[in-house]
């Protein structure tokens, strides 16, 4: 179903109390910037189509209609999440993206998760850094930049394993 069809079915979703113009100034809404271009998309003069948003049935049916789209869209930003994540994780665990990509991804994920989850789980990052570099900063550095850190990372690993041995 296509965008303005959706907002139009949820525009006149139980709002038999609307007339036709009602109900298209109420679809028009949902598809312009302002009131006085969803007055002129459906066909009727600003005055009108304030004297409308004053009546509590059309209240009523924009609040409902408004509320049914925000439901739509956030099912669909939740698919599009889901869809996200999973490129990430394939995008993370191929062999064959570069380390910077890579980088970038975590950095992105983190970014994104540490500061909307509870303060208790996320303890160690709380100083928003992974060593002794600012999370934040990271995003600025360009992918060159960001493969000398992993090579560094990497050879200090080798060293810290020959030395364990």
């Amino acid at each position: 179903m296509k965008a303005m069809e959706k907002r139009q079915k949820a525009a006149k979703s139980g709002n038999d109390d609307l007339s036709d113009t009602q109900e298209k100034f109420l679809a028009a809404l949902f598809e312009q910037v302002t009131i006085r271009d969803a007055a002129a998309s459906a066909g009727i003069a600003e005055r009108t189509a304030r004297f409308y948003m004053s009546q509590p049935a059309f209240q009523a049916a924009y609040d409902q209609a408004r509320r049914e789209l925000t439901t739509e869209i956030r099912a669909s930003l939740f698919a599009l999440a889901g869809k996200a994540t999973t490129g990430l994780h394939k995008l993370i665990d191929d062999p064959l993206t570069p380390h910077a990509v890579q980088l970038k991804a975590y950095l992105s994920v983190i970014e994104r998760v540490v500061p909307s989850a509870e303060a208790g789980e996320v303890a160690p990052l709380q100083g928003k850094t992974v060593g002794l570099i600012d999370v934040r900063a990271l995003a600025y550095l360009t992918n060159e930049e960001l493969d000398v850190i992993e090579q560094m990372a990497q050879r200090a690993e080798m060293k810290r394993a020959e030395a364990e041995k």
